[in-house]
């Protein structure tokens, strides 16, 4: 009971939380969706299968008394998600349904007396390949964009003070977090500080208002598959009082 205690005083109190999250008391990872639901609906899930087993073999007389129950693979705490399939498993893949495909219909041509270039003509994937890269949406190094912005903007020269003036800021918040490493701080509270110190050095003469945007992974939206992508971990919960991890890369 002490060290219950003791791990709400460090960790937060779990009653007081009102995010509708399961999540584990000790480590504060969230637990997923599929586990959520399994937890909560354990109770409901053995209700429903005790009844249709004395339905089906006393009642109904449908399975014999031998036959075996099947076991559950219910989503719980030790569930993790399944890792994403490399990129040579996707072309093995890809090129077994290819060698299946054709194989079927050049014999189905061979019958039907049909002209093989035009065979060859049809496209064979499900999806284009312009924009799709097997199944997922393709993904383009962002970076070649920059020569072309570059020429429609004025050159900066910070050296010889040749920076244009500007009365607003955006910065990219996820960068800000990559960027700015934590040195003297132990706490995520104390990480708060130094990034929002960062922030307001940010502000000049001339520039009265800086904004700080994160990234928004909506259901509809194209970076959807970008977080399906990136998310192949847990999440964590951190609070203010809690340590910040050794490798913050890492944690990132």
């Amino acid at each position: 009971m002490k060290a219950l205690v003791k791990t709400m005083d460090n960790m937060g109190n779990p009653f007081s939380d009102t995010s509708g999250d399961l999540l584990v008391l000790d480590t504060r990872e969230v637990m997923d969706a599929a586990v959520h639901n399994s937890v909560r609906n354990l109770q409901e899930i053995g209700k429903r299968q005790c009844n249709e087993f004395f339905s089906r073999r006393l009642v109904e007389h449908m399975t014999p008394l031998s036959d075996r129950i099947p076991k559950n693979n219910l989503s719980l705490f030790s569930w993790r998600p399944d890792k994403a399939k490399t990129r040579t498993q996707e072309q093995h893949l890809s090129m077994k349904r290819d060698r299946h495909l054709f194989a079927t219909l050049y014999i189905a041509s061979q019958v039907c007396d049909a002209d093989l270039e035009e065979f060859f003509q049809h496209e064979n994937q499900s999806w284009p390949p312009s924009i799709s890269d097997y199944g997922k949406l393709r993904s383009v190094t962002k970076s070649d964009l920059l020569p072309c912005l570059e020429d429609l903007l004025p050159q900066t020269d910070k050296a010889n003070n040749l920076v244009p003036e500007v009365d607003m800021i955006v910065l990219d918040g996820a960068v800000i977090v990559n960027m700015i490493k934590p040195a003297k701080s132990n706490t995520f509270a104390e990480y708060v500080s130094e990034f929002m110190t960062y922030i307001r050095s940010q502000f000049t003469k001339s520039v009265q208002r800086v904004d700080v945007v994160f990234d928004d992974y909506r259901d509809a939206s194209l970076k959807a598959a970008t977080r399906m992508k990136r998310g192949t971990s847990v999440r964590i919960r951190v609070e203010g009082r809690k340590k910040l991890p050794k490798n913050w890369h890492q944690f990132l």
